[in-house]
């Protein structure tokens, strides 16, 4: 008997043990919002498939295998990959058409994650550009703000963020443009300035790192992420902790359901049912019962006045027998319902003693 109960303590510690580590294996591991990204160029993985070839020409999109969507990468001894990213010192590379189209789209949001950031031009430090400038984000130099050129647009329209280099530095800096809508730039997944807009782009050949010295920067581009949508303020949060590490789970997206339901259930079934219920339940019940049973009675009675006792006592005697046989009728049902219980008791009890009986006399023989 001591080994049959063995048996069924290692089941159910087999079967604890799976229920934990089910849950486990199909928890994901944390990864960037997939809705929207068009393109994403991975420092760490430069050719999308695990490997980071520091010589490789070529910056691949790991967001979708179309090549149109690669970066062609113009290396030399100061601008190359390195471990964890691309460096940028004195030169430029060219993002292809697809990413200046979706520039200059309905919608977009840009994000990069630096490692190190130096300013070295002696004006400006730029480090996303379009050759016709109306694209430009940069750190102007006398200020040290962190400025945003946008659809070639003036000083004065464009959103400026005091200390700018130091903002940089290990840091996810986030562009949302959405024409008609509102600019936005966050530093780190929080929002440090919000202008309203109604311009297209217009951009033209889009790069990041420059060339020129008077606007150059030392600087690890270590990601580049760009989608054709404008992301929500906790999608750009929860971007910044997948870039940094401290993401916990796959990003959740927030349900619209438990809101709605709550305002409208509220609303209607506490007004509808209170005034209908109450109104016609108590104005029936009265005016029928008190009207049909005190007619009859007094029909049956008013002939004989020596008769009303004897019409009283069998019509008290009936009521009598009839709450009796209703206490009776309830306090069978109650011991029935105990009877049900205790016989289904009775049969797993004999069930499961007759598979241990079962068990121990198959051990034996």
């Amino acid at each position: 008997m001591k080994k049959i109960l063995l048996c069924a303590l290692a089941v159910l510690l087999m079967t604890s043990a799976i229920m934990i580590i089910a849950p486990a294996a199909e928890n994901d591991a944390p990864a960037y919002i997939e809705k929207g990204l068009v393109a994403w160029y991975d420092g760490a993985d430069n050719q999308a498939n695990g490997q980071n070839d520091l010589s490789a020409a070529t910056w691949v999109n790991k967001a979708n295998s179309d090549a149109a969507w690669n970066i062609d990468i113009a290396a030399d001894e100061d601008d190359k990959f390195v471990e964890g990213g691309f460096q940028v010192t004195n030169n430029r590379q060219f993002f292809p058409q697809n990413v200046v189209d979706v520039i200059n789209g309905d919608a977009f949001t840009i994000e990069v994650d630096f490692g190190s950031f130096a300013g070295t031009g002696d004006k400006y430090h730029t480090f996303l550009n379009c050759d016709n400038d109306n694209f430009s984000l940069f750190v102007r130099v006398d200020s040290g703000c962190l400025e945003f050129k946008f659809a070639g647009r003036p000083r004065d329209e464009r959103p400026e963020i005091p200390n700018g280099v130091d903002l940089l530095k290990d840091s996810t800096v986030t562009v949302t443009y959405e024409p008609g809508e509102f600019l936005r730039i966050y530093i780190d997944g929080e929002m440090v300035d919000e202008r309203f807009l109604d311009y297209d782009m217009g951009a033209d050949n889009f790069f990041f790192g420059h060339y020129k010295t008077t606007h150059t920067q030392t600087a690890l581009f270590k990601n580049i992420r760009l989608y054709n949508r404008v992301l929500s303020e906790d999608e750009i949060v929860y971007n910044h902790t997948v870039a940094n590490g401290t993401a916990e789970g796959p990003y959740e997206e927030p349900t619209e359901a438990p809101t709605e339901a709550p305002t409208e259930a509220p609303t209607e079934a506490p007004t509808e049912a209170p005034t209908e219920a109450p109104t016609e339940a108590p104005t029936e019940a009265p005016t029928e019962t008190p009207t049909e049973t005190p007619t009859e009675t007094a029909v049956d009675t008013q002939p004989k006045a020596e008769d009303s006792a004897d019409v009283t006592a069998p019509d008290t005697t009936v009521t009598t027998d009839a709450a009796a046989q209703g206490s009776e009728s309830e306090t069978a049902t109650k011991d029935g319902g105990c009877g049900a219980a205790l016989g289904s008791c009775a049969v797993l009890l004999t069930s499961a003693l007759a598979v241990a009986f079962a068990c121990k006399k198959r051990r034996e023989d």
